[in-house]
């Protein structure tokens, strides 16, 4: 019973793995330590990442996600021991190779109960890597 269920979970994996991707950060800004990708169209992904910063006393592991469509998305963000963030997205990817893609996003405007808005706060440089 064991086997069918492992063989049963292995051909999900291979029928639906050209749908998600995993996301690596090349820089250290911190926003994209890395995550999943779901690919919902030619146009649109989702997603979705935990972050820790173990430097930090008493820290606790944050989170993104977000939603592209095209060029541009949107982003909530809860940084380790902060309060979520919501930003308005630009990001521009392309191809190294047929399984790996180099992406470059930025942060156009950042809104957080309580603060001022902020506009171009930060960037990203990733990897997307075909599962």
């Amino acid at each position: 019973m064991q086997y069918v269920i492992l063989i049963g979970l292995m051909i999900c994996v291979n029928v639906f793995s050209s749908d998600f991707k995993l996301l690596t950060s090349l820089t250290n800004s911190g926003d994209y330590s890395g995550g999943i990708r779901y690919v919902k169209s030619a146009k649109e992904v989702i997603d979705f990442g935990v972050s820790y910063d173990e430097t930090q006393d008493n820290a606790s592991p944050g989170y993104w996600v977000d939603y592209y469509h095209g060029y541009f998305g949107g982003m909530i963000s809860a940084p380790a021991n902060q309060r979520p963030m919501y930003s308005l997205m630009f990001a521009a990817e392309g191809e190294l190779s047929s399984t790996v893609g180099l992406g470059i996003g930025c942060r156009l405007l950042d809104l957080q109960k309580h603060r001022k808005a902020k506009a171009f706060t930060s960037w990203d440089a990733y990897l997307v890597i075909s599962i």
